[in-house]
């Protein structure tokens, strides 16, 4: 057997509405179902992230005991990622990195999972 993609990946929550609500407002997800115990989301080119209830919130970094996996999100201009982010009140949890034609950066979401934040392909010199 050959794996063909990843279909989907999904998160537990403490508070499914909030986060759902701070992916969708933060990363510009559109939520395409939801319910108290589950809200799916889609990016831009269609892949699938979903919510579950019963995970526990942190009012700091998870960590790797708590959140064994890290989410990265490809945007279209990392520099404007930052700054919503910023307007949204949420500060970087890592610097700006840069390598092989990538640019990330890391945030935490409102119940403590780190997320990365990545721009790919030809980047311009800043």
């Amino acid at each position: 057997m050959k794996s063909l993609a990843i279909s989907w990946v999904g998160l537990f929550a403490e508070d499914v509405k909030k986060l759902s609500d701070f992916y969708q407002q933060a990363l510009g997800l559109s939520l395409r179902s939801y319910r108290d115990d589950c809200a799916i989301m889609q990016t831009e080119n269609g892949d699938c992230f979903e919510i579950f209830d019963g995970g526990k919130a942190s009012g700091q970094r998870k960590t790797t005991e708590q959140q064994s996996m890290v989410l990265a999100f490809e945007v279209e201009d990392i520099h404007t990622a930052i700054e919503r982010m910023k307007s949204m009140g949420y500060k970087a949890d890592s610097e700006l990195g840069q390598y092989g034609g990538h640019r990330w950066i890391y945030y935490l979401d409102p119940e403590g999972n780190r997320f990365e934040v990545k721009q790919s392909g030809e980047l311009p010199t800043d």
